[in-house]
């Protein structure tokens, strides 16, 4: 009996000692909740657990909700990130980024208390992606054939304008760089000099910014195309567009706002209005 209430007692501390060993902290149970969503394939877990919408490199369509999250799970994550997440242990997590969790520098997952970024892109993933890339660069005017990569597109209501952006494969901005992780593309440094600044051959970046009316026939000469350049700026890796037309006046674009600015030169006055995000397929064989 006596024996019996030591061992009682010696089981008891030891149990007491693992639990407040293998205590998880907020984030660690986060991490370990995402990562096991993941590897067991339980697509509603996740869905859960992320925020939207979920922003994918175009032409590839955003993930608004839940329900889109679900069906796109397979594409997003396949049987390699999975055998990653199995062999990862939660040690090999660590602060990242602006006041997030990552491994592997971030390659495959970002996340937060709230939020969720997946930057790694499977086969599939990449496949659908230059497959609609391909589509879309087919379907345009010859005279717009080029080392091109589809960036964006938008609608601007006001003046009814459609709007697409493409950057140039020229200095590694490459299709799979677009699409693996966009805050890769290396900065630039401003020029002191303005010409310098919206010169086309003088920055690594390229953009041009195609614009259409509303209702024309998209595959045919487009109204206007502007050059100009994307820019990468602060710790959040924002991205900027910049663009300067024949007449000298400035064309900006915040792609995660969608905002659009106008300086004028002859005037100096300056217009700003939202534009909405739209794709470019929406809008193919659409004519008055």
């Amino acid at each position: 009996m006596k024996n019996t209430f030591h061992f009682l007692i010696a089981a008891s501390l030891v149990l007491i000692t693992l639990c407040s060993c293998t205590k998880l902290s907020p984030i660690e149970t986060r991490i370990t909740n995402v990562s096991q969503a993941i590897i067991n394939g339980d697509a509603p877990a996740l869905a859960a657990m992320v925020s939207y919408p979920i922003d994918c490199s175009y032409p590839l369509r955003n993930i608004e909700d839940s329900t889109q999250f679900v069906a796109y799970f397979d594409i997003l994550f396949d049987d390699s990130i999975k055998n990653v997440l199995r062999h990862t242990q939660l040690a090999d997590w660590s602060e990242f980024g602006w006041r997030g969790y990552s491994f592997s520098y971030g390659e495959y997952l970002w996340l937060d208390e709230s939020s969720v970024r997946i930057n790694y892109v499977s086969e599939r993933e990449k496949e659908l992606h230059e497959r609609l890339v391909d589509d879309e660069l087919s379907s345009l005017h010859p005279s717009l054939d080029g080392n091109w990569i589809p960036y964006s597109c938008y609608v601007d209501l006001e003046d009814s304008l459609l709007l697409r952006v493409d950057l140039t494969s020229v200095s590694e901005v490459t299709t799979e760089a677009v699409l693996v992780e966009d805050s890769k593309l290396d900065s630039y440094e401003e020029s002191e000099e303005e010409e310098d600044l919206y010169d086309y051959d003088s920055y690594g970046h390229h953009a041009r910014l195609v614009i259409y009316s509303l209702g024309a026939d998209i595959r045919e000469v487009p109204n206007k195309v502007v050059m100009g350049k994307l820019s990468i700026e602060g710790s959040g890796g924002f991205h900027f567009l910049r663009f300067k037309d024949e007449d000298g006046n400035i064309i900006c674009i915040l792609p995660s706002e969608c905002i659009l600015t106008i300086d004028q030169s002859d005037s100096g006055e300056n217009q700003r209005r939202s534009i909405k995000q739209a794709y470019w397929s929406d809008w193919l064989g659409y004519s008055k």
